[in-house]
């Protein structure tokens, strides 16, 4: 059983000096919440999260939000298969335990509003079918944002 100190004391093992991080992403994920890192690059968020989601024994997945990204690259697309004569959904990165958006702030508004659909509602629509990620083998599933705090500086 992880408890909140065995996680604490795993991801503290992997990211030294960052401290007041990890009880606030220790605390979250035991609380339910998400979380919104806002550092400066090359400061270990990438790292943190990847520890997180390796002290849990979960899926973690990264996702570089850019202006041009769209919706669909982080929840996932459907795609017709011709030999089944039907279409499949293929999952986006968003079907992991500990997902980590990097800069989401650079992100158009409507891939910002998806992404935040999702992390509200714990599931999605689409084509007709809805997932949760309460239900799909994906378990409990958590953000990390990263905010790009480096581009508002002077």
């Amino acid at each position: 059983m992880n408890t909140p100190r065995t996680i604490a004391a795993n991801l503290a093992k992997v990211l030294h000096g960052q401290d007041a991080n990890i009880r606030k992403i220790t605390g979250a994920w035991i609380a339910g919440l998400h979380v919104l890192l806002d550092d400066y690059p090359g400061t270990g968020k990438t790292t943190l999260a990847k520890a997180l989601a390796r002290s849990l024994d979960a899926r973690f997945s990264r996702v570089q939000f850019t202006p041009d990204l769209l919706p669909s690259d982080i929840v996932g697309v459907s795609i017709f298969d011709a030999q089944s004569q039907s279409f499949r959904f293929h999952e986006g990165p968003v079907f992991a335990n500990v997902l980590l958006a990097d800069e989401i702030n650079r992100a158009s508004p409507r891939t910002q509003s998806a992404h935040h659909d999702l992390a509200v509602e714990h599931g999605l629509g689409f084509a007709a079918e809805y997932f949760t990620f309460f239900g799909r083998d994906v378990g409990v599933q958590r953000d990390l944002a990263c905010h790009a705090a480096h581009q508002e500086e002077g």
